[in-house]
């Protein structure tokens, strides 16, 4: 096990990780969370702060930091996640997803509750990865004020909350005011979604110069911040 981030105390009274009750049937699952576009932004940024706004059980957040680790460099990332899923996990007639009850049986219910935070939180642990990431179990709107008033700013942005149009868009307008200054990148995955297609699309055609907008193996959208 290994040390906690001791910026763990921006949010909490006692550390999140101590004595935490793993669970034995964790499953490390996700999508697109080892993709190389997150080693080469890393390697290209070398990030002090990552903010994740979307975790689920914690692949994408455990790859960063286990890059982080590989190439020894000194970055906090704070995972910001309702741990509730989605729209789509809850509905078990999904007509954008085939076989959507799969997706479903992935938040770990019980007792009529989604149980993923105790899978993300087992999964970090178990990657020994607690010195770099710092969960944040909260909506992202919450997730971005309480960021905000402790003035963090972050180098590397990853959007893969909600795919609403809605929540999607808001989730990048509101965490690009995170970004650092003239150097910062947005990015994000599932573009092919209608509804993340249609929120990136709206906020890069009202903010963006197209010189700064870019499409990655036709799924990830990267968004430079200048």
């Amino acid at each position: 096990m290994s040390e906690t981030n001791p910026l763990y105390k921006l949010f909490y009274k006692e550390d999140p990780y101590l004595n935490f009750p793993l669970k034995e049937d964790a499953k490390l699952e996700g999508w697109h969370s080892d993709h190389p576009v997150f080693k080469e932004l890393i390697l290209q940024f070398l990030p002090k702060t990552i903010i994740e706004v979307g975790s689920f059980k914690g692949a994408s957040a455990i790859n960063m930091a286990s890059i982080i680790k590989e190439f020894e460099l000194e970055a906090t990332i704070f995972c910001v996640d309702t741990f509730l899923g989605g729209v789509e996990n809850w509905d078990l007639g999904c007509p954008e997803i085939e076989n959507s009850g799969w997706t479903y049986d992935m938040l770990d219910w019980k007792n009529g509750r989604p149980d993923i935070y105790s899978t993300f939180m087992t999964n970090v642990i178990n990657a020994s990865v607690e010195d770099i990431i710092v969960p944040i179990p909260n909506t992202s709107l919450n997730g971005y004020k309480l960021l905000e008033k402790q003035n963090i700013t972050a180098d590397l942005i990853y959007i893969d909350g909600s795919h609403e149009e809605e929540d999607c868009y808001n989730d990048i307008f509101y965490y690009q005011h995170l970004l650092t200054k003239n150097k910062g990148i947005i990015f994000g995955d599932d573009y092919g979604s209608t509804g993340v297609k249609q929120a990136v699309d709206l906020y890069v055609d009202t903010y963006v110069m197209k010189e700064d907008f870019f499409i990655y193996d036709n799924n990830f959208w990267i968004i430079r911040n200048k």
